[in-house]
């Protein structure tokens, strides 16, 4: 319960002080490659805080940036979730056409699978019966495998939780050497 939202309300709050050091430390003329990480991580806390005009104007600025610079994968990301923060804000039409554009980019890619982790945050827009007969399967396949992602997550934390790891520490040598 409150305890629950009191400590999410501390990370956001971590995390936003953490995000205002990057930007002091990326300087006023940033490289667009730090500009856009640091809008999509922006992009994702003001998601998660339910900001959603603000996942509009910082998603969109880093899947600009991506793509300007060839980046599929980090752009493909911000397209979907500006798609999911377009849905939550009753833009359909818009959300439809930024989920395209993010299937689209990552189609160029070797792996559809970099979309997963991100599409876990925008399963409405997924499901939803409003997409156009062509979106809306490549959309309920992104689902079915966010689905299988997350089937998947408890026993992997349970198997990586118990495991034993055993790092061998060899004994220090010391040469000494003269000229």
């Amino acid at each position: 319960g409150s305890s629950s939202a009191g400590s999410r309300s501390h990370l956001f709050s971590d995390a936003r002080g953490l995000l205002q050091v990057a930007e002091q430390l990326m300087g006023p003329a940033p490289a667009n490659y730090p500009r856009g990480i640091w809008l999509l991580e922006s992009g994702q806390l003001a998601l998660a805080e339910n900001h959603i005009s603000q996942v509009k104007e910082q998603l969109s600025k880093a899947a600009f940036l991506f793509e300007s610079n060839n980046q599929r994968i980090l752009a493909g990301r911000s397209n979907l979730l500006l798609a999911g923060a377009l849905f939550a804000l009753g833009e359909a039409g818009e959300a439809e056409k930024y989920l395209e554009k993010a299937f689209r980019i990552v189609s160029e890619l070797d792996s559809q699978h970099v979309l997963v982790c991100a599409a876990r945050e925008v399963k409405p827009l997924l499901a939803s019966p409003a997409l156009s007969p062509a979106t809306g399967r490549r959309a309920r396949r992104l689902l079915e495998q966010v689905e299988l992602f997350e089937g998947n997550l408890l026993p992997l934390r349970r198997s990586l939780r118990f495991r034993e790891m055993e790092i061998p520490l060899s004994p220090p040598a010391l040469s000494i050497q003269a000229l």
